[in-house]
């Protein structure tokens, strides 16, 4: 019997009430210079009752960090909500093996391990420098092994990022489909065939060899890797090419206009797909789709606080700003 969130879900519906809507978005937008607007953040309660003498970032984090205990308390252990922490665990890694070829500390390179379950950063480094890959979860092992070897012995810290952002596209697709929930299995389809789409994209701008791209792309529905890859090496004009004529237009039309109007057009994306799910009143999606909102609007005030820095016009940060969920 499939469990139900109805409690849950309920506190979600208040959560939501937080979130920015379009028209707080575009206060922020206009708040005038940078000062003002990290002000206006922070009397939304952002950075909790220390924001005062924390900076951008640290607020940023705090918010981040925030999100995903709420997602703990909502959801437990639920294999959904680790479908969406498997990049942040991955991003983790890489800095891990990073650190651990370098000899470098860690220091705030990596997110926070929000459960007692997740490793910190300091074991993941002393794991990947003592090759004790068993203490890792099983579908980390090769691939840590893999990117720490070739990042050691070559220097190449593009394939190591490669082999390990391969396996996490792989290792998300395999948990979506593990915890059989639909919103889980859409959302990670879609993730993995805009990575996909924006690897071979910028592997045929910078003629990558095709070894390098094979291990670089994931296989997903919707996209023929070998295909993929074949047009990557075709140059930019054939991976346009190819994932129009598969039902990426949109996607090809973002590329076009340059690597910001992708990113949105990827977070806009998700954002479409999970919209129905605040009309879902029993399960797990319901509580997904707030922590997808949740993070989409930190990365809109990212951009609005950066922006607002350097001084980038209004006009512009309209165009960059996501899709809100309300």
């Amino acid at each position: 019997m499939k469990r139900e969130y109805i409690f849950q879900i309920a506190r979600v519906r208040s959560l939501e009430n937080r979130l920015f809507d379009n028209q707080m978005i575009a206060q922020l937008v206009s708040s005038g210079d940078y000062d003002t607007c990290i002000s206006a953040v922070r009397e939304h309660g952002w950075g909790g009752d220390n924001s005062q003498s924390m900076t951008e970032e640290e607020i940023l984090k705090y918010e981040i960090g925030r999100t995903w205990k709420d997602a703990q308390e909502l959801a437990g252990e639920s294999e959904v909500i680790d479908v969406l922490k498997t990049p942040q665990s991955f991003h983790n890694l890489k800095a891990a093996v990073k650190c651990a070829a370098c000899g470098y500390p860690g220091g705030t390179v990596f997110y926070g391990n929000e459960d007692s379950s997740s490793l910190t950063g300091d074991e993941l480094v002393r794991i990947i420098q003592n090759g004790e890959y068993g203490r890792l979860p099983e579908y980390m092992r090769d691939c840590a092994d893999e990117a720490f070897k070739s990042l050691a012995h070559t220097g190449n810290g593009q394939m190591s990022d490669a082999v390990i952002d391969r396996t996490c596209l792989e290792t998300m697709l395999s948990k979506a489909k593990s915890s059989g929930s639909g919103l889980a299995i859409k959302y990670s389809e879609l993730y993995v065939a805009y990575c996909d789409i924006r690897i071979a994209y910028r592997a045929a701008a910078t003629a990558r060899p095709k070894d390098f791209i094979m291990r670089s792309v994931a296989a997903c529905e919707g996209l023929d890797k070998d295909k993929l890859v074949s047009a990557a090496l075709g140059g930019t004009d054939k991976v346009l090419e190819y994932i129009s004529a598969v039902g990426y237009l949109k996607a090809a039309e973002a590329l076009k206009a340059g690597s910001a109007a992708f990113e949105k057009l990827f977070d806009d994306e998700i954002t479409e797909l999970i919209r129905p799910s605040k009309y879902d009143s029993f399960t797990v999606g319901a509580i997904a789709a707030y922590v997808l909102a949740r993070l989409c609007e930190i990365k809109n005030v990212r951009i609005i606080l950066s922006g607002k820095r350097n001084l980038v016009s209004d006009d512009v940060l309209v165009e960059r700003v996501r899709m809100t969920y309300v």
